[in-house]
């Protein structure tokens, strides 16, 4: 049970990671609302994946300043929990919609980012603790 003992925090981060993705894309669709050309569209979704790569990491860099131990246990069930949460609000509304086509580069930025973010959050509490 020394897994769950932060708990709290495991929810809390998930919830804001949640929210700060489905954010950045509501806030990217909403700016992009007439796309038609294939140059526009591949616009919206670097713009979109770049920010989201941005939040993702932002967020796990805070992580990573904050939790010592089991940091990628926490990690791994947060990205879990996000995910979770994100599935049951979509089957909750009904919605209908396929996976992404692009769903392996949803996969691979979230990835990168996590790991990125976590390194740099962890390299940056070292390097506090040492001054």
């Amino acid at each position: 049970m020394v897994y769950f003992v932060n708990m709290p925090r495991i929810v809390v981060f998930s919830v804001i990671l949640f929210v700060l993705r489905v954010l950045v894309v509501v806030v990217i669709e909403g700016l992009f609302t007439n796309v038609e050309a294939t140059a526009q569209i591949f616009y919206k979704l670097s713009i979109e994946y770049i920010c989201g790569g941005l939040v993702v990491f932002f967020v796990f860099r805070k992580l990573a300043q904050i939790q010592v131990r089991l940091l990628y246990v926490h990690v791994f069930l947060i990205v879990i929990i996000q995910e979770l949460i994100g599935t049951a609000l979509l089957h909750a509304i009904g919605s209908n919609n396929p996976p992404s086509p692009l769903w392996f580069v949803d996969w691979v930025v979230l990835a990168v980012s996590v790991l990125l973010g976590t390194e740099v959050g962890r390299r940056l509490r070292g390097s506090v603790e040492r001054i």
